[in-house]
């Protein structure tokens, strides 16, 4: 971070920036505990020392400076911006006066943004440092610096930092700047008409031309012209920037943005993806490379990670148009279907286990034997009907569940990608799945055209087909796989490997050696901990709902409404689209709502989508089935954001670590969902077709009423402690 706040800040102000690196150096150096003044007591590789005590004293000084520095520069552009815009527009005789007036407040606007990106650089410098600083010692420096900001008082050698986190000041003079260039525009067609090429020259040598708009109008992005403070005061006269006003206002807003927040959708499908990981060390966090100086190889190695996640929700959820279809070929009973369909997530509660072992050594073995039972699954799946077996069905999909590698995923986005990657690297992770879920039943629907319908051949019939076209697919990819994938570097992993297998690193089924978080108090077992139980609970009960819908979706449309297995899989393959609007849906809202609000909004709505979708009399028609499949399948995936994140919020950090981590469990408590969904699916069927509907989603209904009382009934509890990134 020292490097990159050398190339990115304003040097004019270079003075001004907190000094990062001497802070580190600081931190980095301890002195002995007999040194004069004390000190921090901290645990180094070489014994006890203590940190330092002019460490803290000088953040204080480096923060003030920062802080005074701020608000000095605010206040001049509030006194640039304060005088009367309206008079000197009056007093304005020419076009050049005009011109003058202009380009000072072009210069205001370009202050403007560097004044933005002062603060949000300082501000990242502060939390880096402060963080490493309570990683070292033990201590809880951020909570103080940061973690009350806002209500912060000023207390004897403590400097307020408040002001570097409120963007109420930078909203006023934005919204002040953007006044005044409207009314600039306003006024400039009341000026002395001159002849065009006299009107070109001045502007020209200025630098000013174009319509000046306003960016709430313009259709422009922050990309189109280079970036303030990368280009010279020639250079930007060259590519005409003074021309674009409007740019300047959106890289304002852009950098605003920044400051606020990250992308709130990106990070909601990281907690989807169940990605909290806990940080590297300072050291890993500082020799991981970044994505743009990776070489092809490994670039190529992400790629094939992403596609195995993508090929595994396809091969899962190909089968669901057909598996009833293939089941009473087999001379079975359609209701079968959800089992067929869960036999996946009953064998991947066991290789889950497997795989978050096998990954502490190698990534590529174990992404070949699971690429290699997904094969060997999809070949003994389709292979069942000429040798009219049901029992081979059984095992196909049992094996193919086998080598489901979506742990094998998560854990090598945490292990490999950068700290500053890793949050859209898992948002990646969470969209090759979706788009997965809904490729398996688009593609069942298209080999409807493909498959002979009055073909005597058993080897290619409709029942079979998507487990030979699967099979092809996974040939391909564990070839690409042999031939292309590299394992990443492990620098740091043996060390950790050694004490996750023994358990003298602390983590869920390790013994802390202290038994206590970062800041001395001692951790609860996970158990007594009730927001990270409840959202246990509710992601089972989500993942339970969404299966069992998911895996009847084209029993009961064939029973119901005479659909064949294309229109099931292409009505399947739209609601796999809608998961990236569900989670769009819930990052704006999480702008106004914290996680234990939107868990219960959509709690409700899910409920309502389970209500509507029962058959309440003997008229059942399609649109109310659509209605509540909808309701049901948005509403389930909305709540999965909020719902890990807050267990990522509530959970301590050293549960976050070790083999058998808090990852592993909400893995399991999902794989777990589905395969009790399937299960209760089929047992609603045994007795016929007509009894699924009623009886399947009245279950879930009862489920889900039961799932909101528990929220309601611990509604205080689910608010977890505030805490810095």
């Amino acid at each position: 971070f020292g490097k990159k706040l050398l190339v990115k800040r304003y040097d004019p102000w270079a003075p001004h920036y907190l000094d990062y690196n001497l802070l580190k150096t600081l931190l980095e150096q301890p002195v002995s505990s007999g040194s004069q003044g004390g000190g921090v007591l901290s645990k180094s590789a070489s014994g006890y020392g203590t940190i330092s005590p002019i460490f803290e004293t000088t953040l204080n000084s480096e923060v003030e400076r920062v802080v005074h520095f701020f608000l000095q520069k605010q206040g001049a552009i509030s006194l640039r911006l304060a005088s009367d815009l309206a008079q000197r527009l009056e007093d304005v005789e020419d076009l050049s006066h005009y011109t003058d007036l202009y380009v000072e407040y072009q210069d205001i606007a370009q202050t403007l943004l560097y004044l933005v990106q002062f603060v949000d650089l300082n501000v990242t410098g502060l939390r880096k440092i402060l963080k490493k600083h309570d990683k070292i010692t033990g201590g809880n420096l951020s909570k103080k610096y940061l973690g009350n900001h806002q209500h912060q008082r000023l207390e004897t050698g403590q400097p307020v930092v408040r002001p570097l986190f409120e963007d109420g000041g930078l909203e006023a003079l934005y919204v002040k700047l953007e006044a005044a260039f409207a009314e600039l525009s306003e006024a400039r067609p009341k000026l002395p008409k001159r002849s065009s090429l006299e009107r070109w020259n001045t502007w020209s040598e200025a630098g000013v031309g174009g319509e000046l708009e306003s960016p709430r109008n313009k259709s422009a992005t922050v990309h189109d012209v280079p970036l303030y403070g990368t280009t010279s005061h020639s250079d930007r006269h060259k590519h005409g920037i003074y021309s674009s006003h409007f740019v300047m206002l959106l890289h304002i807003q852009t950098a605003r943005r920044n400051l606020r927040k990250s992308s709130d959708f990106v990070r909601m499908l990281a907690a989807s993806a169940m990605l909290e990981v806990p940080a590297l060390n300072e050291q890993e966090e500082e020799e991981q490379e970044p994505l743009e100086n990776m070489d092809r190889r490994r670039v190529i190695s992400n790629y094939l990670n992403f596609c195995s996640t993508f090929l595994h929700m396809t091969d899962y959820y190909i089968v669901a148009p057909t598996s009833g279809m293939y089941s009473e070929r087999l001379g079975d009973t359609a209701a079968l279907a959800g089992l067929i369909i869960g036999l996946n997530s009953c064998s991947a509660l066991a290789s889950t286990i497997l795989y978050s072992w096998w990954t502490s050594y190698s990534y590529k073995q174990a992404l070949v034997f699971a690429t290699a039972c997904q094969l060997i699954g999809c070949l003994v799946y389709a292979s069942a009907l000429p040798r009219q077996s049901m029992t081979l069905v059984i095992l196909g999909r049992l094996i193919g569940g086998f080598g489901s590698a979506r742990s094998i995923n998560r854990r090598y986005i945490a292990d490999t990608y950068p700290v500053q990657e890793r949050t859209a690297a898992s948002a990646g992770f969470v969209t090759a799945g979706a788009l997965g879920t809904s490729c398996g039943p688009a593609l069942a629907a298209l080999l409807y055209l493909v498959v002979p319908k009055n073909s005597d051949n058993l080897y290619w019939q409709l029942e079979n087909a998507p487990g030979w076209t699967m099979a092809a697919l996974w040939t391909v990819y564990v070839v690409c796989l042999v031939l292309y994938f590299d394992e990443p570097p492990r620098k740091h992993r043996q060390e950790q490997v050694q004490l996750e297998l023994t358990g003298e690193k602390e983590g869920l089924l390790g013994n802390n050696t202290n038994g206590s978080s970062s800041d001395g108090h001692a951790d609860p077992p996970l158990w007594k901990i009730v927001p990270v139980t409840t959202t246990f609970f509710v992601y089972f009960t989500l993942k339970f709902i969404l299966e069992s819908l998911l895996s009847s979706t084209a029993i009961l449309t064939d029973y119901y409404f005479d659909w064949d297995g294309s229109i099931a899989g292409i009505y399947l393959a739209i609601l796999g689209l809608l998961v990236l609007p569900a989670n769009w849906i819930i990052a704006v809202a999480s702008q106004r709502h914290d996680d234990r609000e939107l868990i219960l909004a959509a709690e409700g709505f899910m409920l309502l989508g389970c209500l509507v979708i029962l058959k309440w009399s003997d008229n059942y028609s399609a649109p109310q089935y659509l209605l509540g499949s909808i309701l049901i399948f948005v509403s389930a995936n909305a709540l999965e954001g909020p719902n890990m994140s807050l267990l990522s919020k509530a959970i301590p950090p050293r549960y976050s670590r070790g083999l058998f981590n808090v990852g592993l469990l909400a893995t399991e408590a999902g794989t777990l969902g589905r395969a009790v969904g399937d299960v209760i699916l089929t047992l609603c069927g045994s007795q016929g077709l007509g009894h699924i509907l009623n009886r399947a989603f009245g279950s879930m209904s009862a489920l889900s009423a039961g799932t909101i009382g528990l929220c309601v009934a611990v509604y205080s509890k689910l608010q977890p402690h505030e805490k810095d990134d």
